[in-house]
């Protein structure tokens, strides 16, 4: 199993803030389990210097690769229960986006998370999703889960 730190205002395993686009499109094109570097890093802004100014990962789907918040698995524990232990030490910002669930930013931290899709664990036991055949309810239980999340640098969010 590989094991990814994210820590903000450093970087996300592999990808730091700050590296050069040179260095960044280098690293990217190394493998981690089997899964291309390039294929989970989904998104990578750079400032004017061409510096590594925002990193944003994708879930990968894929057991072998776990991404950890100080030894918190972000893709694999339930968004609403990643979003209590980081507001334990942080809070985030109380916008729509994070009313709805679908977004949350960790400002003080530079850290953010997103869903394109909620599912509670209600929704588990609604007719709805029991109608579904079994294939479509494990695809509908991945918005249990937080889809990406990223850091950046010192005031680039919020």
């Amino acid at each position: 199993m590989s094991k990814i730190d994210i820590v903000p205002f450093e970087g996300i395993g592999p990808v730091k803030l700050r590296m050069s686009k040179k260095d960044a499109e280098y690293t990217l094109t190394k493998n981690i389990s089997g899964r291309s570097l390039n294929s989970i890093f989904t998104r990578i802004e750079y400032d004017g210097d061409d510096k590594i100014a925002f990193i944003e990962v994708t879930n990968p789907y894929h057991k072998d690769i776990v991404f950890l918040y100080k030894g918190l698995d972000v893709f694999n524990l339930k968004a609403e229960e990643v979003i209590k232990e980081i507001s334990k030490e942080n809070d985030y910002v109380r916008d729509a986006e994070a009313e709805s669930g679908h977004s949350f930013l960790f400002k003080e931290t530079q850290l953010s998370f997103w869903r394109s899709h909620i599912l509670t664990e209600g929704d588990l036991k609604s007719d709805w999703f029991k109608e579904l055949n079994l294939e479509d309810q494990e695809i509908e239980k991945r918005n249990l889960y937080f889809i990406t999340v990223a850091i950046a640098i010192p005031g680039l969010l919020g």
